[in-house]
C-alpha cells in the first residue's frame, strides 16, 4: 500500500495561501478515490478534517482511509480525540506520553539500536514500524531483517525524485520485506497533489509492477484512479521552482 504525507510546512515553498477546511476535505476525498492507503499529517486540526471527511465513506467503496498523526507530543491527545487511527512515536517519545492514551502506535526507527530499544520497551509486542528518514538500501534491508516477521514495516520515500526514482526505491523495499511505504511531503497543498498521488499509487501497485502488492493498514490498493502512469519522464513543477 502507499501512504501519503500531507506536510503543512512544506506547503510554504510555493508561497500559496494555506488550504481551507473545505479544500482539505476535497483533497481527502480525492486521495481516497486515488486508492491511497493512509494519510499522514502532523497537526491535530489536519487529523480532524481528514478524519471527518473519511468517516463519510463508511460503508462505501473505497472505504475510509486511516489518518496517522506524526506531530509533537503536546498535540497527541488532541489528535487522538480528533480521530487519529494511529500515532507515530519513538521510545523517547513514549516515556513522556501521559497514561491513558489508547491508540495504535507505529514505532519510528532509524537505526538498529532504535529497533532494539523498541522491542525491549514493548516486551517484543511492537507490531508496526516506520523506517524513518533512511533510504540507504543496505540499511533498510538490515532493519527489516531485525523486525518481527508478522509486523507491519513501512518504508519512507522522498518525493518527486529525478527520473521518478522513488518508484524503483519503493519496489526494492518490497523485495526487502517492507509491507508498505509512505511518501514524505507528497502533498503540500498545491495543484500537483492529486496527480502526484495517482502517479505514486499507479507506479507502485499497477499490474506492471505486480510484485509490489502490499498488505497494510487498509488493503484497498487494487485498481487506479485517473490517467497518470508511472514513468521516468514525468516532470513536476513543484521541484522546478
Amino acid at each position: 500500500t502507499v501512504g501519503i504525507e500531507f506536510a503543512v510546512a512544506a506547503s510554504e515553498v510555493d508561497k500559496s495561501a494555506p488550504l481551507s477546511k473545505n479544500e482539505i476535505s476535497i483533497l481527502s476525498m480525492q486521495l481516497r478515490k486515488s486508492k491511497v492507503s493512509s494519510i499522514w499529517c502532523d497537526t491535530a486540526d489536519m487529523v480532524k478534517t481528514f478524519s471527518e471527511e473519511q468517516a463519510t465513506a463508511q460503508g462505501n467503496f473505497p472505504g475510509p482511509v486511516p489518518v496517522i498523526f506524526t506531530g509533537p507530543l503536546k498535540d497527541l491527545q488532541a489528535a487522538v480525540d480528533a480521530g487519529a487511527s494511529a500515532i507515530v512515536a519513538s521510545t523517547e517519545d513514549w516515556e513522556d506520553i501521559q497514561d491513558g492514551i489508547c491508540t495504535e502506535v507505529i514505532w519510528k526507527v532509524s537505526t538498529e539500536e532504535d529497533v532494539k530499544r523498541v522491542m525491549e520497551f514493548t516486551g517484543d509486542a511492537a507490531d508496526a514500524f516506520w523506517l524513518n528518514g533512511n533510504n540507504d538500501d543496505a540499511a533498510v534491508q538490515k532493519l527489516v531483517e531485525m523486525l518481527p516477521k508478522s509486523s507491519l514495516c513501512i518504508a519512507s520515500l522522498r518525493p518527486m525524485q529525478p527520473d521518478g526514482a522513488e518508484i524503483e526505491q519503493g519496489r526494492k523495499c518490497r523485495t526487502y520485506g517492507c509491507s508498505s511505504v509512505v511518501v514524505e511531503e507528497a502533498c503540500v497543498g498545491d495543484s500537483e497533489d492529486i496527480e502526484y498521488s495517482q502517479f505514486l499509487v499507479n507506479g507502485l501497485t499497477s499490474k506492471a509492477s505486480s510484485e509490489f502488492k502490499f498488505s497494510g493498514l487498509t488493503g484497498s490498493t487494487n485498481g487506479h484512479f485517473g490517467g497518470v502512469q508511472a514513468n521516468n519522464q514525468v516532470k513536476w513543477k513543484r521541484v522546478q521552482q
